[in-house]
């Protein structure tokens, strides 16, 4: 590993030794005046932790030009901590809002009236910062007086910075070290996928996203919906599919952009593991979503009188407007359980997209290149 990325590495360890410490810190005092204070500290040591982390990051950036990584394990990790520290700087933000206003004009509302400031601690702020920050919004909770409209302006115009100039820095990066590592590659061997491997992959998801969901309706027609078999098969499935969804991204995007002896797959296979793995991925939140829900847990809320309880139709669908940011707010989570699921979903949405962006665009440059060979 060198230097650039060893400093990378270490520099997301002390960024999680700050969330972990801020957090625990936070937990102490939620309960007394000085949980403003802190709030306030973390917000603003979260800021700066993100400034220095973002100028590492750019040095690493630097340094791949000349010496390309052997993978991408760490600038992933290091991007999903700097995520973690964006939402938690906006999160202890909306803290020291809530704990510093009157109750009469409480910064943030529920329906027509403004949020109790005991409902609204700091899972709830996350909860906020990160439906904020993903465009999502189910209307459950938004923002109601000046000061926290301002916040929230001020937030989302980091998803406009990162969307307008992140994003193509990324695509400039995959495709510049994509056409560097493939125009190595000959068409000498006659080889440039591995089509029983990347085949196989893809019919055995593809037998898996539209089996699961049949042997779940078979069993729900047979037991109880709340039966101890139909939870643990619920569990068992989405643990399976989230699983079985990154694995083979990840593996994908490795031989994609990992060792100088990995081998490309098609354009077309690439498309397919991305389309399957986005199916399984819906499922097994789903899967997820109907664990959460049981009787009695009162975990979301739903605009329609008629409507009480997931089903797994509703849960796919809400799963996926989740996933793909839509948020209609016919359905929201309303239990800090199936919040901390959602925030969940979200985030690793985001990562779960950046791998098969780059692999869908490294597929494209790797096919550009062998047409030319």
């Amino acid at each position: 590993m060198d230097y650039a990325t060893r400093t990378l590495l270490k520099s997301a360890g002390m960024n999680v030794g700050w969330l972990l410490s801020s957090g625990f810190f936070y937990w102490l005092v939620a309960s007394s005046p000085a949980s403003a204070i802190v709030s306030l500290v973390a917000a603003i040591g979260s800021g700066l932790l993100l400034f220095l982390a973002i100028r590492i990051y750019l040095l690493w950036f630097e340094s791949i030009k000349q010496h390309p990584p052997s993978n991408f394990a760490v600038p992933a990790l290091a991007l999903v901590v700097y995520f973690s520290l964006l939402i938690a700087m906006w999160s202890y933000l909306y803290v020291f809002l809530a704990r510093t206003a009157e109750d009469a004009s409480f910064p943030f509302c529920s329906g027509a009236d403004p949020i109790d400031p005991k409902q609204f601690g700091l899972l709830e702020s996350i909860y906020f910062a990160v439906i904020s920050f993903a465009t999502v919004g189910y209307g459950d909770i938004y923002a109601c007086t000046s000061g926290s409209r301002w916040a929230l302006v001020a937030e989302l115009s980091n998803v406009v910075t990162i969307g307008f100039i992140g994003l193509p820095a990324l695509v400039n990066m995959v495709i510049d070290l994509a056409q560097r590592k493939f125009a190595n590659i000959k068409s000498t061997n006659g080889v440039t996928d591995m089509p029983f491997v990347t085949g196989t992959l893809v019919v055995g998801m593809a037998i898996i996203a539209f089996a699961e969901p049949v042997t779940y309706e078979v069993l729900t027609a047979g037991n109880m919906p709340d039966g101890e078999i139909i939870q643990i098969y619920a569990g068992i499935s989405a643990a399976m599919l989230i699983s079985i969804a990154f694995g083979a991204l990840m593996v994908a995007t490795n031989r994609m952009l990992g060792g100088h002896d990995t081998r490309p797959i098609l354009l077309k296979r690439a498309i397919r593991l991305v389309v399957l793995g986005y199916v399984l991925f819906v499922e097994g939140i789903a899967y997820l979503y109907l664990l959460i829900d049981r009787p009695g847990a009162n975990a979301f809320a739903f605009a329609r009188s008629g409507e009480h309880r997931l089903d797994f139709g509703s849960a796919s669908y809400f799963s996926l407007t989740t996933l793909t940011t839509t948020g209609f707010g016919d359905i929201a989570p309303l239990s800090p359980t199936a919040r901390m699921a959602t925030i969940g979903e979200i985030m690793v949405g985001i990562v779960f997209a950046l791998f098969a962006f780059g692999l869908v665009i490294s597929a494209i440059v790797s096919q550009r290149v062998q047409s030319r060979v």
